[in-house]
C-alpha cells in the first residue's frame, strides 16, 4: 500500500512538517520509470478519444497568444463549447491541455491522491500535457493550496521566486492567488525535471513552468482549509466512483 511518507522519501513525514509544510520547496530526484505507473500517453489518448462525452474538465491553455480557459463544455465560465476538430488543431498548434480533477481517472492516480491524503485530507490532481517546446501555460503566478508536482513525460523548466502571495488575496475563479504581472521578482532556485521527479512547491510562493519537451506533469494539490477538512483524515477512493475509464 503506498503511503505519504513514500511520496516524499527520503525525506521523513516528521521532517516535512517541521521543515518544509507551507515553507520551503523540495526536489526529489528519481528514475525516469518511478512514476510511469500513474499516468502514461496512452491514457491521454484514451481521454481524448472520448471526446466529447469524457472531456468536461478539459481546458486549453496559451499564454503567449491569449487563448485562454476555452474549456469543451459549457460548464465552468459560460464559453461556448469547442468542437472535436478545434480540439485536435490546437493540440497540433502545440497548445497546453489541462485535464481537471483528475484523481479518479487512473488507478495510479487514485493510489497517490490517497497516499498524500494522509497528511492533508481532500485533495485533487490536475494533468498538464504539451505537444512542444518552449510552451508556456501560465505568467509567473502563486496558488493557495500545496502542490506536488510529479513529473511522468518529458521534461519541465521550474522557476521558483523568493516572493510569496497573499493569503487574503483570492483568485475568484480558481481559489489562487491572482497574478500581478507587473510586480518584480528574484529567483530563488531553477530546476530543470525531467520524468521520476517530484517538486513540491509550498502555497502562495510564486513560480513559473517552461515545458522544454512534450510532457505530460501532474500536479496534486492540497488545502487543508477545504471544506473545513481536517490534516490527516483520508477521504479513499472506491474504484466505482471513476467514472471514466472503468465501466
Amino acid at each position: 500500500m503506498l503511503n505519504f511518507k513514500d511520496i516524499i522519501d527520503p525525506i521523513s513525514v516528521e521532517d516535512f512538517k517541521k521543515h518544509y509544510d507551507a515553507q520551503q520547496h523540495f526536489v526529489i530526484r528519481g528514475d525516469k520509470s518511478r512514476y510511469e505507473w500513474i499516468y502514461n500517453w496512452n491514457d491521454f489518448d484514451r481521454y481524448m478519444n472520448g471526446f466529447p462525452k469524457n472531456c468536461g474538465d478539459l481546458q486549453i491553455i496559451a499564454y503567449n497568444d491569449n487563448l485562454r480557459d476555452k474549456w469543451c463544455k459549457k460548464k465552468m465560465y459560460d464559453k461556448e463549447p469547442l468542437t472535436k476538430e478545434q480540439v485536435y488543431d490546437l493540440w497540433k498548434k502545440g497548445k497546453t491541455f489541462i485535464l481537471a480533477l483528475q484523481e479518479y481517472q487512473t488507478p495510479g492516480m487514485i493510489k497517490v491522491c490517497n497516499a498524500i491524503e494522509e497528511y492533508y485530507g481532500r485533495g485533487t490532481a490536475n494533468l498538464y500535457c504539451s505537444p512542444v517546446r518552449d510552451s508556456v501555460s501560465f505568467p509567473t503566478h502563486a496558488d493557495s493550496t500545496d502542490n506536488f508536482l510529479v513529473h511522468v513525460e518529458g521534461s519541465v523548466k521550474w522557476t521558483l521566486y523568493n516572493e510569496f502571495g497573499n493569503p487574503k488575496h483570492k483568485n475568484k475563479r480558481n481559489g489562487g492567488v491572482s497574478q500581478i504581472e507587473d510586480r518584480e521578482y528574484t529567483v530563488m532556485a531553477e530546476y530543470e525535471l525531467s520524468a521520476g521527479d517530484l517538486l513540491y512547491i509550498p502555497r502562495f510562493q510564486y513560480h513559473n513552468a517552461l515545458a522544454l519537451e512534450d510532457r505530460i506533469s501532474i500536479s496534486f494539490h492540497f488545502n487543508l482549509d477545504r471544506h473545513g477538512l481536517k490534516r490527516g483524515k483520508p477521504v479513499g477512493r472506491p474504484p466505482w466512483n471513476n467514472w471514466l475509464y472503468w465501466k
